[in-house]
């Protein structure tokens, strides 16, 4: 008995001086479910190590509190046609609310025939010939081919525009019905709002790497913040857009530590911290059926997974989930102190990132 004790107590001691070594962070095992860890002689970890790791197939990504995504927003993000939506915006005072408002918007730029856009509109990705083709391009020998034609089906296999081609818009139109969401307080529309603000600062270029970078005041930059603290899924992610990309007067580093932010990792880091608030990212997720469906990755159900399996290096992973929990900090308490936001030039001016488009 005595000697059962002494193993106890050696156990625990060993357990105590790992935590010690690891500046207090609890990494046994039972925290890093399916990965057989081996170290190597130089006390890392073995490079065979990251072939062994396999992702979870349990839970899809949920909120860790009541979803900040509204019925509306959820209704839109569905794999089906707007047509019943667009109709009912138009005829019921739901189309006159900030964010009735914004989604009538985004029906009509994204559907109708705007008669004076100098693009033309896309092709109807959920087209029979769209789909023949990428059913032929799938081998019957693929293991995965019942879910990439799934995923498919999720991804680019429904014409949202369904019956909504005919209608007739301008882009003054569209563009008074975002200014009136944004105007009335809706955070997407106000967050797209000013991240077109902050692309429109981008000058003609006169060479390579003069003067074709978007700049920030830091009334803008307060503005995305306390728009991201609103939790909205979709303004969260219209706010990554813009402080992953380059701008021209600022850059960020991050931790205690002061390192450069990795515009990547930043911004998938948003789109993980999305999900904490809503945002679809389970199987549904277009990051993971685009993934299983064109790259046949489909050994995934939620993005979070997605990400640390198949989006980044074991190294670029850890710093996405740090990344991830600060910024949920940041919204939750309003304290950014973590992320640096630097005026300056960009250290690397031959390194330029964009994520989201222009107005």
């Amino acid at each position: 008995m005595k000697g059962v004790l002494v193993a106890i107590g050696i156990a625990a001691v060993a357990i105590g001086a790992a935590m010690f070594l690891r500046d207090g962070r609890d990494t046994t095992p039972s925290k890093v479910p399916n990965i057989n860890v081996r170290a190597s002689a130089a006390g890392g970890f073995a490079p065979e190590t990251v072939l062994q790791i396999r992702p979870q197939a349990a839970s899809a990504s949920k909120p860790a509190e009541a979803s900040r995504r509204s019925a509306l927003a959820t209704e839109m993000a569905l794999p089906k046609s707007w047509k019943a939506i667009y109709d009912r915006l138009k005829s019921t005072p739901e189309g006159q609310t900030p964010e009735g408002l914004h989604y009538l918007a985004t029906i009509l730029s994204a559907c109708a025939n705007v008669t004076d856009r100098k693009t033309p509109r896309r092709p109807n990705p959920g087209s029979d010939e769209a789909r023949a083709k990428f059913m032929a391009s799938v081998s019957e020998k693929d293991p995965n081919r019942k879910a990439r034609l799934a995923a498919f089906e999720t991804t680019n296999g429904t014409d949202r525009c369904a019956d909504l081609r005919d209608i007739t818009t301008t882009e003054a139109e569209i563009k008074s019905l975002r200014e009136q969401a944004a105007a009335a307080g809706d955070p997407k529309a106000r967050a797209q709002q000013l991240a077109n603000e902050i692309w429109a600062t981008v000058k003609p270029s006169s060479g390579p790497g003069a003067g074709n970078l978007p700049t920030i005041t830091d009334a803008q930059l307060e503005s995305l913040q306390q728009l991201a603290r609103t939790g909205d899924p979709a303004a969260m992610v219209t706010v990554a857009s813009v402080l992953a990309s380059t701008m021209g007067d600022m850059y960020i580093r991050a931790g205690p530590n002061e390192q450069p932010v990795d515009a990547r990792t930043f911004y998938d880091a948003w789109q993980l911290a999305s999900c904490e608030f809503g945002a679809s990212c389970g199987q549904d997720n277009r990051m993971v059926s685009y993934g299983c469906a064109f790259e046949g990755r489909c050994g995934v159900d939620n993005l979070r997974d997605y990400y640390f399996f198949h989006g980044h290096s074991p190294a670029q992973s850890q710093t996405v989930g740090e990344y991830s929990a600060e910024i949920v900090r940041a919204i939750r308490t309003g304290d950014w102190s973590y992320f640096q936001f630097v005026r300056g030039p960009p250290p690397n001016p031959g390194s330029v990132s964009r994520f989201g488009s222009g107005p």
